[in-house]
């Protein structure tokens, strides 16, 4: 019963649960260039955070927007003393970073963080609102769901108060964009204005100021001109409730539509929150407006389910070989029976152990008892062999039979199991990932085996004497058995004479039979290196994903039409994919894909699928990956395609690929010219594929040299000169706007037809202290 308890209660997962000493430093620093995030956000927190004791290596990506630093501690730390000592370098660097940089955040990342379940949702009619829909009614609710940890979601619209100004007004009006910035500011909050005693009762003051409507934005006086006619707002920009500028783009099944992507928590069973999650979305999908669909895309559980329950059947098959194998050299069906009693017994205790443990079922524990299955019998053979041979050959009674029997051989398979054991033990204790690994499957194996000593040495003399009473053999009664047994029978016999010549031989040419053995040792050496050898053989998951890179500075819509080209030829050459979802751009999480070791960028784009099972399908999920590459490779503004089935034990790792070459140097021209050096020659290996170079060519630049002295002389400051004129180009959030529970963010930019271009770019002006407006070009 507690067997049974403690199997229906255990986890299912694909594998155990298991963290990296690892974690990432994810720093957004909006609008700024791979070099700005390098100098003023990675190198000053990695200065900051290098003297952490165990800390094995640093390494640090610095990219458009985002700094991502991974940082590898020593096998054994302890990772939350490890993050508490990482947060209070964070707190002591925070005033260094530059203006501009968001909070940074720490990121630790365990095997149950890689998602259980991708979906889709697309939508026709309520594209515009697509966004809200999912946040509210189908990310809140899922979140809510048993075992599930986090939803997140990317793509859509997302909504903004955009203020688009006129620069043509700004002049004639006389306005600096920061005096509208500070208007907007100062007159969008609720201020408690204290208590106040009013007769006999106390009352709270509050100035509620925030803005009700567009209405009141639009009607803000920002100032006056010189016959003190008040400027509204409307009178230099237009306010508009629209959406933010798109970075990123999803399709699902070649519509519009959403991304989502499900966790589930630490120790929660993967299967069931993927059958709870899939409940609760029937549920969902009935409140969705009519033009809303949701796709599941990828589904770990399947997988997992065809997995284990493949890891299972073998199990089963092996337990019922183990059975025939007996019978057929025993002949006796009782016998048999006790023998294979066996394994039920050891494997409930293993249940047990795998329960208290707090351990799940997953392959490589399967994978254990699957090893061990056919060990367990062995102790049992022994000694129910000698308790036959007492029983019917020295003719004792049965009860007799059972204890002097197991006695006799009880040293002789207590110290056969330890010594197995032995072998065993050491998996335990094995650093790395390794040990990680592997430590469930050698806790297996130990307690299954300790338990089938327990068995052989107290369940089967027990079941030995309850069904062994008859006073003689029973000769089968049926005539097919019959001529089997005795058919087996001569055969023994045959190979036992054989045997015997064999040992005597044996026993009489000692020297040959060592040498002939010391042969067979070197022979097996030789031929080990003809064998295979990786961590992990590759699965096929039913699942293709991979990466398309464009040049830097590929604008959006440009790379949005080579992904959808990309995904044609997925639907038309792919006939085995059941959905597809492509992304164009860089997500709002690209910081954690970057710590994961995925590619990210304005000028990335990233294509998945999930194919039909692997029964209905000739090729394998690589063989699909590479064809579809090559051909996606052939597009025209395709610089390179990356298809290679990355693992969870890589992303966990910081991503990468199996093999990688670290070049160390201050010289980026000499580096990068080895790199390219190395690449050529390991491009002439037979069986390399998809290499490359880490660093790649930056974000095209517009550099503006500011003549200091003109500046000075003219009454501006780097400061004032940057803030402008990123405010202007790339925008500023000036306050928030809240309305029924939601915020969203009032947003400061020229625009699009004043902001694009060089002679766009001279115009800008820059408000000085005197008031004056200059054009960026006087300077």
């Amino acid at each position: 019963i507690v067997g049974i308890f403690s199997l229906l209660n255990l986890p299912l997962d694909l594998l155990p649960n298991m963290s990296m000493p690892s974690i990432s430093i994810i720093t957004n620093y909006p609008g700024a260039s791979p070099v700005d995030v390098e100098e003023k956000v990675t190198k000053v927190i990695e200065n900051n955070v290098a003297t952490v004791p165990n800390i094995d290596k640093i390494n640090s990506i610095s990219k458009e927007n985002v700094s991502a630093i991974a940082i590898q501690f020593n096998w054994g730390t302890n990772l939350a003393e490890a993050a508490n000592d990482l947060r209070d370098k964070l707190d002591m660097v925070r005033d260094e970073l530059q203006t501009g940089a968001n909070q940074p955040i720490i990121f630790k990342f365990d095997i149950s963080m890689i998602p259980v379940m991708f979906m889709g949702v697309e939508a026709n009619q309520s594209y515009d609102d697509l966004t809200n829909i999912v946040d509210k009614q189908i990310l809140d609710p899922l979140k809510r769901v048993p075992g599930v940890g986090t939803a997140f979601a990317f793509g859509g619209k997302e909504r903004q108060i955009n203020i688009i100004l006129n620069r043509t007004r700004l002049e004639s009006y006389n306005i600096p964009v920061s005096q509208i910035m500070n208007i907007l500011k100062a007159n969008n909050m609720n201020m408690p204005g204290g208590p106040i005693t009013i007769g006999k009762k106390n009352y709270q003051i509050r100035v509620p100021g925030e803005f009700k409507n567009t209405d009141e934005i639009r009607n803000l006086v920002i100032g006056a001109n010189r016959m003190g006619t008040p400027i509204y707002l409307r009178n230099i920009a237009q306010v508009k409730n629209g959406f933010k500028e798109q970075t990123w783009s999803v399709r699902v099944n070649q519509k519009r539509g959403v991304m989502i992507w499900v966790q589930k928590q630490s120790g929660a069973n993967a299967v069931a929150v993927s059958k709870a999650v899939r409940k609760k979305l029937k549920e969902i999908q009935k409140v969705l407006p009519s033009d809303v669909k949701m796709q599941i895309v990828m589904d770990s559980s399947i997988f997992i389910k065809r997995s284990i329950g493949r890891l299972a059947s073998t199990i089963l098959w092996g337990g019922l070989l183990v059975f025939l194998v007996v019978l057929f050299f025993l002949r006796n069906i009782k016998g048999s029976l006790i023998v294979a009693m066996t394994i039920p017994f050891s494997l409930i205790i293993a249940f047990i152990f795998l329960y208290l443990a707090g351990y799940s079922i997953n392959i490589i524990s399967l994978a254990g008892l699957a090893v061990a299955i056919g060990m367990v019998v062995d102790n049992a053979i022994v000694a129910f062999e000698n308790v036959f041979r007492h029983r019917y050959e020295l003719h004792r009674e049965a009860g007799e039979a059972a204890v002097f029997g197991t006695a006799e051989i009880g040293n002789a398979i207590m110290a056969s199991t330890l010594t197995t054991i032995a072998i065993f033990l050491p998996i335990i204790f094995i650093k790395g990932i390794v040990g990680v690994m592997f430590k469930e499957m050698g806790w297996d194996i130990i307690i299954v085996l300790a338990a089938s000593l327990f068995a052989a040495l107290f369940f089967t003399p027990m079941l030995s004497s309850l069904l062994l009473k008859e006073a003689r053999i029973k000769i089968p009664t049926t005539k097919v058995f019959r001529i089997i047994s005795e058919k087996v029978g001569v055969g023994f016999d045959k190979f036992s004479l054989f045997y015997e010549k064999l040992l005597n031989w044996a026993i009489h040419h000692r020297g040959r039979t060592i040498l002939y053995g010391i042969l067979v040792f070197a022979v097996s050496l030789v031929l080990l290196n003809f064998i295979h050898k990786e961590f992990l053989p590759p699965t096929d998951q039913g699942q293709v994903q991979g990466t398309i890179e464009t040049p830097p500075g590929t604008d959006l819509a440009v790379l949005t039409h080579i992904m959808h080209q990309a995904e044609s030829l997925a639907v038309k050459d792919v006939p085995e994919r059941q959905n597809i979802i492509i992304r164009s751009g860089s997500s709002p999480f690209s910081g954690i894909a970057l710590a994961m070791g995925q590619k990210e960028g304005q000028n990335y784009g990233r294509l998945m699928m999930q194919l039909v099972p692997k029964k209905d399908r000739k090729r394998s999920d690589r063989e699909i990956a590479h064809d579809l590459a090559e051909k996606i490779q052939k597009i025209p503004g395709v610089s390179d395609v990356d298809f290679a089935q990355q693992d969870a034990f890589a992303q966990m790792a910081g991503g990468g690929k199996p093999i990688s070459i670290e070049i160390y140097g201050y010289n980026l021209t000499v580096t990068d010219s080895l790199a390219q050096l190395i690449k050529q020659k390991m491009e002439h290996i037979p069986g390399i594929t998809g290499i490359e170079i880490s660093r790649k060519k930056g974000q095209p630049e517009l550099w503006v040299n500011v003549d200091r002295h003109k500046a000075s002389a003219l009454g501006l400051t780097i400061a004032s000169i940057s803030t402008t004129l990123r405010t202007q180009v790339f925008g500023s959030t000036a306050t928030l706007y809240r309305k029924g529970g939601n915020e969203y963010d009032i947003y400061l930019r020229l625009k699009k037809s004043e902001r694009e271009g060089m002679n766009n770019l001279n115009n800008i002006f820059v408000t000085s202290v005197t008031g004056k407006h200059i054009p960026l070009s006087s300077f």
